[in-house]
This record gives structure tokens, C-alpha cells and sequence, in this order.
């Protein structure tokens, strides 16, 4: 072991990781971000995608496609929303009168040109922070219209996981986490306390194709959407 370790500080492990496959040796290198970056396989099937951010003021390069497909076009539509940033564009399409929208807002209760796959497909997305919201994802990289429905009194706790953007945790709309697992979607932030907020999460569901959500077990078919699921 220690000729071993000596003959590796003689090399860099990118060096050592083609050497071991032009010999057929199981040897890997543990990548940093800036390896990632600058792989050369990675750039040359432009796995990493420029995307302007609105929020976080410029671009930032972002993950792209995990794999090569035949016939599926996957490209990236857009970054992760702002807390409830699409709650007005929802609620017209639901076709609520400005007047209700105004009453709405008073009270408080909400603070491409290609064919994919799932174009037309509608997603009702309950869920947050792990699984629920890596599945969404897929779905909307696919076409799916995702709108993700969060809590005005508890968001995604991923909204305040790190990294975050210039290592500032600010607010709602600085974590890479979150940015990571939330793209392609919309957003709508609901008081469920209010019951025009309940409505409008039924009609949501209502209006759905697929409903998504990483609750307890039978806590939706149970609780203000028994019968609707």
C-alpha cells in the first residue's frame, strides 16, 4: 500500500483514470465542482445548460440532460419559481374574476416551440423537498405543466438549504437545493386556512391529469380533498 500511494502522488487522477481503463483497472477519480465543470465528456455532449435566473440577478450554468435519448427532445425550459410567482397566472386560468382575485390578495391567502413527450399534461404538485420534487421535475423536463402548490405559513424547507447563492442565505429564492429540484415548474403559495384557498387547491386537482404528494399516508384522501382524488 505504501508503493501504491507513492506512485499515485506522482500523478494527477484524471491521468490515473485513463490509464486504468486503457488497462481494464477499476479506478475513478472523486470530482470537485470545478472537475465537473471542465470534464471533458460532460462538455462535449453539452450536459451543463447557461440559463438566465431572474432571481438570483444573471446566469447560472445548470445541470442538463442525465442521459442521451434516441427521439426525446429534453432541453431546459425554465428555473426554479419564485415563491408563489405564477399565483396570479393560475388563478385567471382557473377563470376567477379580477374582483375575486383582488378580495383574494386582500385577505391574505396566497402571498416551446418543440414537442416533448408530456406537452399537454397536467401536474398537481403537493410535494416538497426530496423525492416528490426530483419527480416533478422529470415530468416537467418531459412537457408536463408542473404547478407546485406550497404553503404560505411553511414553504419548501429546501427554499433554506444550502448552498446558496454567494454563500448568502437571504430569504426564499437563494438556494441552489431548491433551484436544483424545482425547475419547469410553476408555483402558487396557498393559506389553507382560508377557504378560498381550499378551493382553489380542489380545483387545481380537479383540473389535473396526475397529483403528486409525499404527505403521510392517507392524509389527502382523508383531509379538504376526500372525494376529489
Amino acid at each position: 500500500m505504501p508503493d501504491f500511494h507513492r506512485f499515485t502522488l506522482k500523478h494527477d487522477k484524471m491521468s490515473l483514470y485513463e490509464r486504468g481503463q486503457a488497462n481494464r483497472i477499476a479506478l475513478s477519480p472523486v470530482s470537485n465542482g470545478k472537475d465537473l465543470l471542465e470534464n471533458p465528456q460532460l462538455k462535449h455532449r453539452n450536459f451543463w445548460q447557461t440559463i438566465e435566473h431572474k432571481n438570483l440577478d444573471g446566469e447560472i450554468t445548470f445541470p442538463g440532460a442525465p442521459y442521451e435519448f434516441g427521439e426525446l427532445d429534453w432541453r431546459f425550459g425554465f428555473p426554479a419559481p419564485r415563491f408563489g410567482e405564477h399565483t396570479m397566472q393560475i388563478l385567471e386560468e382557473l377563470d376567477y374574476s379580477k374582483e375575486e382575485i383582488v378580495v383574494f390578495q386582500r385577505k391574505e391567502s396566497f402571498m416551446s416551440n418543440f414537442e416533448k413527450a408530456l406537452e399537454g399534461l397536467i401536474v398537481c404538485d403537493f410535494s416538497w423537498v426530496g423525492a416528490g420534487p426530483i419527480t416533478t421535475n422529470v415530468l416537467g423536463q418531459c412537457g408536463a405543466e408542473v404547478i407546485k402548490i406550497e404553503s404560505l405559513k411553511r414553504p419548501d424547507i429546501l427554499r433554506k438549504g444550502g448552498p446558496f447563492k454567494d454563500g448568502i442565505a437571504d430569504g426564499l429564492e437563494r438556494s441552489g437545493y431548491f433551484a436544483n429540484r424545482n425547475p419547469n415548474k410553476k408555483c402558487i403559495a396557498l393559506n389553507m386556512r382560508q377557504p378560498m384557498a381550499r378551493e382553489v387547491a380542489v380545483r387545481l386537482i380537479e383540473k389535473s391529469d396526475i397529483i403528486i404528494n409525499n404527505f403521510r399516508v392517507g392524509q389527502m384522501e382523508n383531509g379538504t380533498w376526500a372525494g376529489k382524488m
